[in-house]
């Protein structure tokens, strides 16, 4: 059975969708699945954003991640949970989707996208537009296979914090094929961008943690990606403390490919947040 839309694919309804400008879907979280982190929850939020986008230029593009200015990272999610997700998406045209998104469960916010931009790049290359189509056509219809997302490997290299505690170091080896690359794209496989920010937060924690922290991560901005991860590739993560008093800290964190930045973002650690205002700006 073929992984295209099973392995990697975070939307499993479209309630509702204006093309390029609003929509509203759901995902239901398999209970199977060990966890379903901050940036798994991210992912589903940009790919709702992508849905929309994509059935406003016909299914000849493909939205990928560029840049993400403020993540709230407001609640967990817990397997069997349903997420309610909805995006407005700002622009969209042949170049790029700017949009801003919100996951809920229970009709309380869990995460919250804004300042999105990511680049609009042929369909062709990562997958076939038709089956791109049939499928946003099934999720219209809420006929779409459910449930069969199987979850992902965590943590892929030992986390090492220097003896100064200013810094703390790692490394991540793309797999040369699994699963979720076969989903994450069918002619194009890329390493979810994602999952790089899910391992980099990992490593802030750890950094955090050993420098005496209490709390956790309720904030990330300044998100980067400046080129694709591919099979085989092995990037080394940084974790570098900025400021830090108590429990309220903020660390930068960047993954290389040898000399090249590959991606960059700022994270903010606090104890548990007030709820963040529902705002548009």
């Amino acid at each position: 059975m073929s992984d295209h839309f099973r392995s990697f694919t975070f939307v499993d309804r479209i309630l509702e969708d204006q093309p390029g400008s609003e929509i509203r879907g759901e995902f239901t979280v398999p209970e199977s699945v060990e966890e379903f982190t901050y940036t798994h929850v991210a992912e589903a939020v940009g790919q709702i954003a992508g849905w929309s986008a994509m059935a406003a230029l016909d299914f000849t593009v493909r939205p990928v991640a560029g840049l993400a200015g403020h993540i709230d990272l407001i609640a967990p999610v817990t397997p069997g949970e349903t997420l309610e997700l909805s995006a407005t998406v700002n622009r969209v045209d042949e170049e790029a989707v700017a949009y801003r998104g919100e996951a809920r469960v229970d009709g309380k916010p869990v995460l919250r996208l804004k300042h999105c931009v990511g680049p609009a790049l042929p369909m062709v290359e990562f997958d076939d537009p038709a089956a791109v189509r049939d499928r946003y056509e099934l999720m219209c219809a809420g006929r779409a296979e459910t449930g069969t997302y199987p979850g992902v490997p965590a943590g892929y290299g030992p986390m090492v914090v220097d003896d100064s505690l200013d810094f703390a170091t790692s490394s991540l080896t793309v797999p040369e094929d699994t699963t979720f690359l076969r989903d994450h794209f069918p002619r194009k496989p890329v390493f979810p961008g994602t999952l790089l920010m899910n391992e980099k937060l990992r490593l802030a924690t750890v950094l955090y943690e050993a420098r005496g922290g209490k709390g956790r991560i309720v904030l990330v901005t300044k998100v980067k990606f400046r080129a694709f991860m591919l099979p085989g590739e092995t990037l080394s993560l940084r974790a570098e403390c900025q400021q830090q008093e108590g429990d309220v800290a903020t660390y930068r964190v960047e993954s290389r490919n040898g000399d090249r930045e590959v991606s960059s973002s700022r994270v903010r650690f606090d104890r548990e947040p007030s709820l963040p205002e529902d705002s548009h700006d």
